[in-house]
């Protein structure tokens, strides 16, 4: 991977984007580059104070006793020579903002703040003094995407839910799905499968439903299978009953049904013109980060 030196990492949660980050850097820490990582908790309204949470990181590296007393430009700047120094190669920083609840809405001027201080931040200590290369990973996509708006120095890359194949192939890799599908290959996959058809791609949400399973002593498929028609039933069913709302009168739906016609959901038009939208955004953006 040639990092720039900005770049932005989004999508699902439990898409895979710190698995896919974690090997990267993991091959860069092979080489002797040192990656600097960095875990912050991400609440609507919150003030990151990002300066003061980097302060804190690097004063517990074991620096000189002098350099503890520097700002954090001159502590980027020291580590910066040490790098330098070791590998010819820039520092590489990889703060992972992750939301405590999953159900929490940031409103739009909240995800301006919160763009807006990264952003500054990040083209502080990339730009303005060219300190390191800096990774963010950031699962609110609307974050992410007015932090490319307001920063062209930065690069997007948007990480999609895997296919069938390679997510099961990659579900069986990883100890805490592995670990709790206690059965045979076939049945494994089936489960898997079943997850997938129904819950999307998340190997979050796949090892919060296992542990479930394990904790409630239904292991076994059936039991399995019972947590995902659970998980389905409270995160899907209420989405397809808004979707089926209509604006026809009674009349209308009448001689619908008379033509053997489903009622049209007066917030189809707009769902798809919404992932119309996505999809021609996702697909201008990754033409430019192949480039």
């Amino acid at each position: 991977m040639h990092t720039p030196s900005f770049l932005v990492v989004t999508g699902p949660q439990g898409s895979g984007k710190s698995t896919m980050l974690k090997h990267l850097l993991a091959e860069y820490h092979d080489e002797e580059r040192l990656v600097l990582p960095v875990v912050q908790s991400l609440n609507p309204g919150q003030n990151l104070r990002l300066e003061a949470l980097f302060e804190d990181v690097l004063q517990i590296k074991n620096f000189p006793d002098y350099s503890r007393r520097l700002p954090l430009m001159g502590l980027m700047k020291e580590l910066k020579g040490f790098c330098m120094r070791k590998s010819q190669r820039p520092l590489i920083v990889y703060l992972q903002l992750s939301t405590k609840n999953r159900g929490e809405k940031f409103t739009m001027d909240q995800c301006d703040d919160v763009a807006s201080e990264l952003g500054g931040f990040a083209r502080t200590i990339t730009y303005d003094y060219a300190l390191c290369q800096f990774v963010l990973e950031v699962s609110v996509s609307l974050i992410a995407d007015k932090i490319k708006d307001k920063f062209n120095m930065s690069e997007l890359v948007v990480v999609d839910p895997l296919p069938l194949k390679s997510f099961v192939e990659l579900a069986l890799e990883i100890p805490e799905i592995a670990g709790n599908l206690k059965m045979d290959e076939l049945s494994r996959e089936e489960i898997l499968k079943y997850f997938y058809l129904r819950a999307g791609g998340s190997f979050r949400e796949l090892q919060e439903l296992l542990k479930n399973a394990a904790k409630a002593n239904a292991s076994d498929g059936q039991g399995i299978k019972g947590q995902i028609d659970e998980w389905y039933r409270e995160k899907i069913w209420p989405i397809k009953d808004v979707l089926a709302e209509t604006e026809e009168d009674e009349l209308q739906q009448f001689v619908r049904r008379l033509l053997g016609q489903k009622p049209e959901s007066k917030y189809l038009d707009y769902v798809t013109k919404v992932e119309q939208a996505q999809k021609a955004t996702l697909a201008a953006v990754m033409t430019r980060t192949r480039s």
